[in-house]
Parts: C-alpha cells; structure tokens; sequence
C-alpha cells in the first residue's frame, strides 16, 4: 500500500464526505505536551500552507523547530466541522498520529481545484519521521509524478 493509503486508513475520524460547500476552510489543532499543557494553533486556508489542517500543522511544527524527537512528545487532536479532511491530509493527520475531534470527518476524495502541496519545510519533515526519502513522500502522499 502507497503512504496515501496506509496514512489515509491509520486516521482515526470516521468516513463521511461532509461539505459546508464554501471554498474556505477553519480548523483547531489543540497540541498537548508530556506536562498536559494545551495550546491551540487555529488553521485556515489561504495562508499559503495548504488546507486549512496542513496550515495548523505548519504553525505548529515551525514553532518546535521541525524537530521530529519533540515532535514526539506532543500529542494532537484536529478539530473540523466545515468539511471532512480531504484524502492527503486525512493521510498526512494519520501519520502524525493526529487524533479526530467532534464531529471531524475524513473524506477518501481530493479537494480543491489544484493538485495538492504542501511546504517544503513540511515535507522535509515528513520524510524524516516517517524515514523516507522526500521523492516518496512527493510521488506516493501528494500524488506528485516524477
């Protein structure tokens, strides 16, 4: 199986194509850490990082350096109730051990009308926890052909 399809399937929300219709998208990423500290990082699309989920992430990891052994002592709930998470980061949020919020579902179909992306900086990190090369997660996560 691709990482698409074992990341997409380790993601805990349940399947349900759910749309709010608009373009736009807002979700929480409530992050805690080994001392049950909470922060929240509020993601939304158009922020240059991707969907909404992808721009929550981002925050985050920038603000922990991209550092995949800190990265490791947090652990994340997503939170979405627009739209359910398209497949890529229904993928990406199952990797990452990213845990479903109320009423947060995940969506086996793409959205947007662009192919998917997400920053190098994030997909760098990805290759680096999943220990991978940055071509696979290119190719078999954001469908990226070579």
């Amino acid at each position: 199986m691709s990482l698409l399809d074992t990341g997409y399937d380790k993601f805990d929300a349940i399947e349900k194509h759910h749309n709010d219709g608009a373009e736009s998208c807002s979700v929480t990423l409530t992050v805690t850490d080994s001392e049950d500290d909470v922060e929240n990082f509020d993601g939304e699309t158009g922020k240059e990082h991707g969907h909404a989920e992808m721009d929550a992430l981002y925050q985050f990891l920038n603000g922990i350096g991209w550092d995949v052994e800190q990265f490791k002592t947090y652990s994340l709930t997503l939170t979405c109730q627009d739209k359910a998470c398209c497949k890529h980061c229904s993928a990406i949020l199952g990797h990452l051990g990213v845990t479903a919020g109320e009423k947060t579902y995940k969506s086996n179909r793409t959205m947007g009308k662009t192919s998917y992306s997400i920053h190098p900086s994030f997909r760098s990190f990805l290759a680096k926890y999943l220990k991978c090369k940055e071509e696979k997660i290119r190719v078999e996560l954001l469908g990226w052909t070579t």
